[in-house]
């Protein structure tokens, strides 16, 4: 990425966390395993503005959160439905975060140096709401970080790159009961398309269980998920504009099934005859202005 002192960009990025259960065979009366969805989906429309550039190209950056949409389910029912453009609610914590803005430390290859300091933004957020509870772990220095760092570029000293080169990264998931996922993320530069603008392609890939060690420790981490079969699909895209240096279109996605069959299930309607868990997490960033 490149960085200009003055420099402002909008984007837009939107997260999600689903889990899902499925109940298969089973009637509702005589239901003894319940299904149902818990959905987390927060969506954020913010500014980057360029305050400093040093000699290295690292960047501090002034984020300033523009509107809020999020969107809670538990158990199959809402617990927060908030939109910042579309209601007035003053009092509401999410909404005491529009306005709202923090300074990180970017470097040209998507890393965020710094944990910067909320403190002050923490203050007007009280309480222990499900609203205030999400607008606290949305300014947590961590989760920022998380939230500003691209993944899919390569490091500095790697950017001389041609099609068809590629490098990786490893990453863990943790699906409670279920265990430990980890995943060799594997970004290979497709293209460069020069319709209008030079932009940059990458394609990601995910290679499950990165190592043996990884998927020992994977195997030993939940003896539940050993009675599963599981599918998962985890890829990724990224857009890099390479006449101004910015992001254009970032996202990744993972989504994991685990189903079970019961052998013993009679036709009563009693006892499920399969049961089916999704989880899906998914990071979608695009540059809107």
């Amino acid at each position: 990425m490149k960085f200009v002192k003055g420099d402002s960009a909008a984007y837009k990025l939107t997260t999600q966390r689903e889990r899902s259960v499925t109940v298969e065979g089973q009637q509702k009366d005589n239901a003894e395993v319940k299904g149902g969805i818990n959905n987390d989906l927060v969506e954020l429309i913010y500014t980057q503005d360029i305050q400093d550039v040093n000699d290295n190209g690292y960047a501090s950056a002034k984020i300033t959160i523009k509107q809020i949409k999020c969107l809670s389910v538990y158990k199959d029912s809402k617990t927060i439905d908030f939109d910042s453009a579309k209601q007035a609610e003053p009092n509401n914590p999410l909404a005491k975060l529009v306005g709202q803005s923090y300074i990180i430390k970017l470097t040209p290859s998507g890393e965020v140096l710094n944990l910067p300091d909320t403190g002050k933004i923490m203050e007007t957020i009280t309480g222990n709401s499900p609203e205030s509870k999400v607008a606290q772990n949305l300014i947590r220095p961590d989760a920022i970080k998380e939230r500003h760092t691209i993944q899919a570029l390569p490091v500095s000293s790697k950017n001389k790159l041609q099609s068809g080169n590629s490098w990786s990264i490893t990453q863990n998931f943790s699906f409670d009961m279920m265990g430990t996922k980890t995943y060799e993320k594997v970004y290979t530069l497709k293209e460069v398309e020069k319709a209008g603008k030079q932009m940059a392609v990458v394609e990601m890939k995910a290679i499950p269980g990165a190592s043996a060690e990884q998927r020992q420790q994977e195997q030993a981490s939940s003896a539940l998920s050993k009675m599963f079969d599981s599918t998962e699909k985890y890829t990724g895209r990224l857009e890099l504009d390479l006449a101004s240096g910015k992001i254009a279109r970032y996202s990744e996605n993972l989504q994991i099934d685990w189903l079970v069959v019961n052998p013993e299930a009679k036709n009563d309607g009693k006892e499920p005859s399969a049961l089916k868990m999704i989880a899906i997490i998914s990071y979608d960033l695009e540059k809107i202005n």
